[in-house]
Order: structure tokens, then sequence, then C-alpha cells
């Protein structure tokens, strides 16, 4: 849900899909969202919360970084950044298959 930010007025939602592989405190992964923009997932685990950086590829780029905690199979979160389209700042929730 977005909360700041010139791309989208606050309360638009987003829906976008997360593959992510943990390997000690280092994850990666891949984001696809509805829009068709896409990109590489890297971050830090520490404890049940995850430090990220998004890079965005083509035909947008940009980067957003973030958090997100693990409670059960429920991951919370919030990211910020900038691509092409301008800045954003959001807040998620999903779910941990």
């Amino acid at each position: 849900t977005v909360t700041g930010g010139n791309q989208l007025p606050a309360g638009t939602e987003v829906d976008a899909t997360l593959t992510v592989s943990q390997t000690g405190n280092t994850c990666t992964g891949t984001f696809n969202t509805e829009q068709g923009l896409g990109g590489q997932i890297t971050g830090t685990v520490s404890g049940n919360t995850v430090s990220l950086t998004l890079n965005q590829g083509p035909p947008c780029p940009g980067t957003y970084t973030g958090s997100a905690t693990l409670s059960g199979n429920t991951v919370t979160g919030s990211y910020s950044g900038t691509d092409c389209f301008g800045t954003i700042a959001a807040d998620f929730t999903g779910t941990r298959r």
C-alpha cells in the first residue's frame, strides 16, 4: 500500500511476487510486479528481520531499500526508493510459502 512519494496516490495497492531464498544471514532473489516490472533482491537477515535492497531492471531502472519482519508465515515491512516514474514509499504484507 503506497504511503508516500510522487508515483501513485497514497492508499494505492500494488501486487508483487517476491521469490527469495536464504543462505546463512544472506538472502537473494527476484521480484515481479503486476505492471510487468521486476528485478533482483539482496538482503541481510538478523533474527526475524530482513534488510532488503531491490534493484529494478529495464524498462524502468530503479533502486528501493526496506525491511521486512517475519512472524509465522506472515511477512510485513516497508520500502522506499526511486525509479523512472519517480519516488515511492509503501508498506507491505505478504505470506511466506
